[in-house]
């Protein structure tokens, strides 16, 4: 996130949620973030501008391929109201949300199954 009054929201919200330790915003460009960050997370809401074409196409999978999910992690793409994001390989759609104009698509890392 960006916007300096949605920062400060976020940051409201995670000390009233007593997550402080838990919780990490990155006040950066998704796709730079993707790229510099390490570790590993059991949710990533990525909130890139409305009008990204990647945020639709791209964004998902790159999430995905980045090593930085856990299994079973969650991946939580704000968009555009009426847009949808393209299905990805490993990530499974759980839930779609509306509210006023934006969307959330609730998308999880499909488990890796081992054969013996």
């Amino acid at each position: 996130e960006r916007d300096r009054d949605a920062l400060t929201a976020l940051e409201q919200n995670i000390k009233f949620f007593g997550i402080k330790d838990e919780a990490i915003i990155s006040p950066t460009d998704v796709y730079k973030w993707l790229t510099a960050r390490k570790g590993e997370y059991n949710i990533v809401f990525a909130d890139p501008p409305y009008d990204d074409d990647r945020t639709l196409e791209a964004l998902p999978s790159k999430i995905l391929s980045s090593g930085l999910l856990l299994a079973d992690s969650l991946v939580i793409v704000e968009h555009r109201r009426g847009s949808s994001v393209s299905p990805v390989e490993g990530l499974d759609v759980i839930k779609e949300i509306t509210a006023g104009e934006a969307h959330f698509t609730i998308l999880q890392k499909k488990r890796e199954v081992i054969s013996t």
